[in-house]
């Protein structure tokens, strides 16, 4: 049987550096002339957004001062159209919308109204369909 080896012990030195606290990790976000935390942020009058909503548009590289002055989308927003108030995922099913919801969406963040942003047709290949018709590649798969 072989002699066994001790291992020694070694000891660990602790950094200098403070440990994070929450929020802190991000150190100081510089913009509107001003340098802050995005918990600092977060709290200024000049931020329009929660300091989780700052943080994760930073890690999305937004302009620092965009991510702190541009409003949050609102969530569940119920838009009328032709005396129908209902949510855009709605709004969407209407037969007549002939475009993706993504195309929507995109139309609506770009300032287009509610009604145009539904109803105005798609350019080229873009438009949606609302009966499937299979390409002869695909004709064993029966339309919908």
């Amino acid at each position: 049987m072989a002699p066994s080896r001790r291992i020694q012990p070694t000891t660990v030195r602790e950094t200098e550096a403070p440990t994070p606290t929450r929020g802190s990790g991000w150190g100081l976000v510089s913009a509107l002339g001003k340098s802050m935390s995005t918990e600092a942020w977060a709290k200024d009058p000049e931020c329009a957004v929660s300091a989780s909503t700052l943080r994760s548009r930073l890690t999305r590289s937004w302009d620092p001062a965009e991510a702190i002055t541009e409003p949050a989308r609102p969530v569940n927003t119920r838009y009328t159209v032709e005396g129908r108030t209902l949510p855009l995922s709605q709004h969407v099913r209407d037969p007549r919308v002939t475009v993706s919801p993504k195309t929507v969406q995109r139309r609506l963040r770009e300032g287009e109204p509610i009604a145009s942003a539904l109803f105005r047709p798609a350019k080229g290949a873009y438009a949606r369909t609302d009966t499937y018709t299979p390409s002869p590649m695909h004709s064993h798969i029966a339309p919908r």
